[in-house]
């Protein structure tokens, strides 16, 4: 554990604790328990810091601010140990930007809920903890401690009675920018992030958005949730979502419903009243999951509908299953229809020019092993070298490298790597880049803390590698993630 996080971690466990651990004792009756309910609290915040610090990098920094995390976070946090509570992470972002001025991140309002979230997750894991947590007399205690009476709920919502809805409804929009560019990468937690957006949009911070934003909103969750296990929180966000009026995007989330109970028919015919770009891409991810890629790809050419018909999520979908059905040319030639909207609204569609170009200059033979790694012969891996194929590996790398930069706007940083790794892959294989590749290298493993999934590469380019400090590299990785995972058993190979 780094020092400096364990010392925010007991800063921002003893305001925590001097604001609800009274209340708690009180509850239990045993307040021998204090310093193992201080214990455990200080291991779950420490944890959470860990994880957050692992996936936000500089944005912790100031986040972990001592000051920051007393004077606001802590009163915000003591509410996840009530049953009813839930920290307003609008008015800590509101706080935040206030006090940090410069460099923010267009991700912060994700940041913080991700902060929350990590924090209460590893609360879970403590065994003293669950039963505070599950306790029914601890909504009352928690009343109590902080001064609610049992209207608390509407008093906690009303008491910025100044807070102005356009705030809300703008970080609703972001929030579900986010979800909706982030579900494309596998990396991405599209269940438990939808759960949580939701609840937030039904009883929580951003319930005080307008009824217009707030329905679209909800319809999306629904949406994503239609079709997992999580089909009873995704019924609620559609029915709450239809209280507060009509919009396209519930009757989109309703053919969803449908497909769900396997009624293709009625799904279809719902998004055909619709017709617009979006409800045919929706309607093709529905013929994609009932029937799966192929039988999507025909029913495309039978109902007439070409690329361009598609919105930038369609055009995804579309070139991801033309992939994945080895059907290369038509995925080359789906690439034209993009354009730079199209980029903008679903920045996953870097990583598919990228790699459709990318897979032009490989043997076709080759080309489902490239389509998910980069190879571990990177050195000698055969890649077409013509003046048109080596024009084809300059668009590639492009645009591997403006897939990172997305990945990394989102916070999916293990996306981001893979990009990365790419990308470094395509400029050491390039003649005239080849040296500034090695040199990004060398770089790279001079940081105490590089990327385990270059070491492949490090060594089939002949970079001078410190193997003690890789050795302790793979070690710290086993300890941070309890187990081994691919890039240290990809390390060790």
């Amino acid at each position: 554990m780094d020092p400096i996080l364990t010392s925010l971690g007991l800063a921002l466990t003893g305001k925590i604790c001097e604001l609800s651990l009274p209340g708690l004792l009180a509850a239990r009756k045993e307040k021998r328990e204090a310093g193992a309910i201080r214990k455990s609290l200080a291991d779950s915040v420490n944890r959470g810091f860990e994880r957050f610090a692992t996936k936000y990098g500089d944005l912790s920094n100031s986040l972990f601010d001592k000051t920051f995390l007393e004077n606001n976070v802590a009163s915000e946090f003591s509410k996840l140990l009530s049953r009813s509570g839930n920290p307003d992470t609008i008015i800590i972002e509101k706080k935040y930007r206030s006090q940090f001025t410069t460099s923010l991140p267009s991700n912060l309002g994700q940041a913080i809920n991700d902060f929350f979230y990590f924090i209460e997750d590893e609360m879970k894991k403590e065994v003293i903890l669950q039963s505070i947590i599950n306790s029914r007399q601890i909504e009352t205690i928690h009343e109590k401690i902080i001064g609610f009476d049992e209207n608390w709920k509407a008093i906690e919502r009303s008491r910025d009675i100044n807070f102005p809805t356009e705030i809300v409804d703008q970080t609703i929009d972001k929030e579900i920018k986010i979800l909706r560019q982030s579900r494309f990468f596998s990396e991405y937690d599209r269940i438990n992030c939808s759960i949580i957006l939701g609840r937030r949009l039904s009883e929580g911070n951003l319930c005080r958005g307008t009824d217009t934003v707030r329905k679209m909103a909800l319809a999306w969750c629904a949406r994503v949730l239609s079709i997992t296990n999580e089909f009873n929180e995704a019924e609620k966000y559609l029915n709450l979502a239809k209280s507060l009026g009509g919009c396209p995007e519930i009757e989109i989330a309703k053919a969803f419903f449908f497909a769900k109970d396997g009624d293709k028919s009625e799904a279809l015919k719902t998004l055909g009243e619709i017709d617009s770009e979006v409800s045919r891409s929706a309607a093709l991810m529905i013929v994609m999951h009932l029937e799966g890629g192929e039988q999507a790809i025909n029913w495309l050419d039978e109902a007439n509908i070409r690329t361009t018909d598609l919105d930038s999520e369609g055009k995804f979908n579309l070139i991801q299953q033309l992939l994945m059905l080895s059907r290369w040319d038509e995925a080359k030639e789906a690439l034209s229809t993009l354009n730079d909207s199209d980029f903008e609204e679903t920045p996953a569609l870097n990583h598919m020019n990228a790699i459709t170009h990318l897979l032009q200059v490989v043997p076709v033979e080759f080309r489902s092993i490239v389509l998910y790694q980069v190879p571990f012969d990177a050195a000698i891996f055969p890649l077409a070298e013509d003046a048109e194929a080596m024009e084809t590996r300059k668009i590639a790398q492009y645009y591997f490298r403006e897939a990172v930069i997305a990945a990394q706007s989102l916070s999916l940083q293990k996306t981001a790597k893979s990009y990365e790794e790419y990308a470094l892959w395509l400029e050491l294989m390039d003649p005239e880049k080849v040296a500034l590749g090695k040199q990004t290298l060398e770089e790279k493993f001079r940081d105490t803390k590089f990327s385990l999934n270059l070491i492949p590469l490090g060594l089939q380019f002949k970079i001078k590698l410190n193997i003690e400090a890789v050795e302790k590299e793979i070690k710290r990785q086993i300890t941070l993630n309890g187990g081994g995972n691919y890039d240290t058993a990809k390390a060790r190979f």
